[in-house]
């Protein structure tokens, strides 16, 4: 027997199962095993994402340092939007700079297939071991112990000096890519996703998005040149390709299967596949190439993965009328009380909803879109989430107009800003629900929203929307046979057609108006339309036939002692002879106009009396009194909110001031003008204002604003 001092049981290294000790052991090792720690999958042509990809490398190499940088990174965004091919770029990049000595290793979870089409930790990490040259038959059974094995090793390469890049695809939750994290900080991580996956620790979130225009009709550019470099198509119609690729949202899934579909027929034109494009009921049936590349089978893996509350609101979110809306939108579109801003933040880290214009808005890329469109046609409460939404609209219309009466007709008179600018915010849903009220024939809500908005749309001079609405408008108007309601709406629509210069369709608009009051004896509508046909016929050259027009407004007006009606038409009796160069007439016909105003409360009506005195004292050479009345018109437009008429009344008092030789202040007026009407997109305007001020350098006079 042996005693105790004569015993060695020693062992070292790496060990993994069960220890036989012998006497004697004759040792067969097996045939070492080719690393594939060098090997990343062929990289498709790739364009732009230089910040994303600095980001990447930045965050992998720089951990600790000041910089705070994470050996651990989360690409997250959109199916299809190239996660996969961001990661395997930033990798490679890193290995050719030769930051990783110990190569790349990569493991494809299928985290958002069917289940059980996804990888289980196990057979991951049995993957990832046979890629670093451990055979299959020295793997572990038990998933544990390959975890501490996959761990080991990395260990010990991190010991030697060499480091890996290990990147971690398609993971649809934080429970799948724990185990395959190494148990060391030298190692580089990459995971994709389409969640954010926020909750691993000492992660940093790249969030990728789509492409610009730009970049998206590049990458259809290149991607037919590596298939065919005589495909002469994207080269004389470059525009063409851009165009293709703003059709596919900036999604590079959809424009790698639209550079394939056009690689398989080579005499198609770009204008073609464009067109076919443009037609949204058709361009998710387009994006799918044999099946290989679908576009929805790529959203169909994201949405089979939500849970029934955020899959729900997901389709229900397709019914709002534009691809951005606000939180109280997705409440009402579920009519549930539950939190819908929970749901929205849960869509968000899936990557089928994102952030949009300001915080509390969202936007859904326009395929993603398309694609709930579809889902939502089988949804029994889609009916009645679309009336919920489209009611909601409605209301806001209606309350924004009687906070802006209020506003109007109280004595200090302010409008409030944060009531239009949201809804300078919400007016593409507004104009969507319009539409989508028309379609569903509820001509109610039409009429109701149209005529809420007609005092937001003249503040805001927003005459295209304005078109639209009130186009719409006129046609729900005869459908319910509202004679009145089509008279006051050809009126609105007459005055949207003359500020953009379309005179004959305001002038015809006005003269129906006209006739539909005389036929329904209505005196005050008559006056009314008077007044607004008198103005186009003005703008037109017709001065007689408007000063004709506005007498016979104010014979209407006195006999119905509207002193507000009379001041209307001594107003515009004042720009008509002014236009007709009878100067003097018009300071006279302005002046009883303010006298007139001094009885009623109207801020604003009072404001235009004061520019336009101002402009014709101006045009006398009245210089000193016109300053004054400028001045005064614009505290009240200020005091209004109304930002169109005060870039009006600074233009004037602008010219003013160069005329009195206060230059600098003549300068500042100009510029404050020229921002708003840049901002508001009156280009008309906007030259004029540049042509004034350049004749105040030039001592040339200008016609003023």
């Amino acid at each position: 027997m042996l005693n105790s001092q004569q015993v060695r049981n020693d062992v070292s290294g790496v060990v993994v199962g069960n220890v036989i000790q012998a006497r004697s052991v004759e040792t067969v090792l097996p045939r070492p095993m080719p690393l594939a720690v060098s090997g990343l999958p062929r990289l498709p042509v790739f364009v732009g994402r230089e910040n994303e990809l600095s980001e990447v490398q930045r965050a992998l190499t720089s951990y600790g340092d000041i910089s705070g940088g994470s050996p651990l990174v989360v690409i997250a965004g959109l199916a299809g939007v190239g996660k996969t091919s961001t990661a395997v770029k930033a990798a490679q990049d890193l290995l050719a700079k030769g930051r990783f000595a110990g190569g790349s290793v990569m493991v494809d979870l299928h985290g958002y297939d069917v289940p059980e089409h996804r990888v289980p930790t196990g057979s991951a990490l049995a993957s990832l071991l046979s890629a670093l040259g451990i055979p299959r038959e020295h793997v572990p059974a038990q998933t544990a112990d390959r975890e501490r094995l996959w761990r080991t090793v990395l260990a010990e390469k991190a010991a030697a000096g060499q480091f890996l890049v290990v990147i971690i695809d398609n993971a649809s939750s934080a429970d799948q890519v724990r185990p395959l994290l190494p148990g060391t900080a030298a190692h580089g991580v990459l995971v994709t996703s389409r969640h954010s996956l926020v909750e691993l620790d000492g992660a940093r979130l790249v969030r990728l998005g789509v492409l610009p225009s730009v970049d998206a009709g590049l990458l259809l550019r290149r991607q037919l040149a590596v298939t065919n470099p005589r495909d002469e198509r994207v080269r004389t119609r470059s525009d063409e390709a851009d165009t293709i690729g703003r059709l596919c949202g900036g999604l590079p899934l959809a424009v790698r299967i639209t550079a394939a579909l056009l690689a398989a027929d080579p005499d198609q034109p770009l204008s073609e596949m464009s067109a076919t494009l443009a037609d949204e009921h058709r361009r998710l049936d387009e994006l799918n190439y044999d099946g290989s590349l679908a576009v929805r089978s790529a959203f169909d893996l994201s949405y089979r993965n939500l849970g029934e509350p955020e899959a729900r609101l997901f389709r229900l979110l397709a019914l709002n009328p534009s691809p951005e809306f606000g939180t109280g939108i997705a409440q009402v579109a579920t009519g549930a009380s539950g939190s819908a801003r929970r749901l929205l933040d849960r869509l968000r880290r899936a990557h089928l909803v994102e952030p949009g214009s300001a915080r509390g808005r969202w936007r859904m890329h326009d395929l993603v879109r398309l694609y709930a469109r579809e889902l939502v046609g089988g949804d029994e409460g889609g009916a009645d989430a679309f009336n919920r939404i489209i009611n909601y609209y409605s209301a806001l219309c209606t309350t924004t107009d009687r906070l802006l009466t209020q506003a109007i007709q109280s004595p200090v008179g302010l409008l409030p800003d944060e009531v239009l600018d949201g809804l300078d915010v919400e007016l593409p849903n507004i104009v969507g629900a319009v539409l989508g009220a028309n379609e569903a024939g509820m001509d109610d809500v039409v009429l109701r929203t149209a005529k809420a908005l007609h005092r937001y749309l003249d503040l805001r001079k927003r005459w295209d929307e304005w078109i639209v609405i009130d186009g719409v408008a006129l046609a729900a108007a005869r459908r319910v046979g509202d004679r009145h309601a089509e008279s006051r709406i050809l009126n609105h629509l007459g005055i949207a057609y003359r500020d953009v210069r379309r005179l004959d369709d305001a002038i015809d608009c006005h003269q129906r108006s006209l006739a539909h009051f005389r036929e329904l004896d209505d005196r005050v509508g008559e006056a009314e339309t008077l007044n607004y046909l008198a103005i186009a016929l003005r703008k037109r050259g017709r001065f007689d036939e408007a000063i004709d027009l506005l007498d016979e407004a104010a014979r209407i007006w006195r006999t119905t002692e509207d002193r507000l009606g009379s001041a209307r038409v001594r107003n515009n009796l004042g720009l008509t002879c002014y236009a007709a160069g009878a100067h003097e007439d018009a300071i006279e016909h302005y002046r009883q106009a303010a006298e007139l105003l001094k009885t009623v409360q109207d801020p604003q009506r009072m404001g235009k009396v004061l520019h336009n005195n101002g402009v014709a004292c101006t045009a006398l050479g009245r210089h000193e009194e016109a300053h004054a009345l400028l001045t005064h018109a614009l505290a009240i437009r200020r005091d209004l909110g109304d930002r169109h008429r005060q870039a009006k009344t600074l233009a004037a008092l602008g010219r003013v001031q160069g005329l009195l030789g206060a230059r600098a202040d003549a300068a500042e007026s100009y510029r404050q003008a020229l921002d708003v009407f840049r901002t508001l997109g009156d280009r008309t305007r906007e030259a004029q204002v540049r042509r004034d001020h350049l004749a105040m350098d030039t001592d040339d006079v200008v016609k003023p604003v």
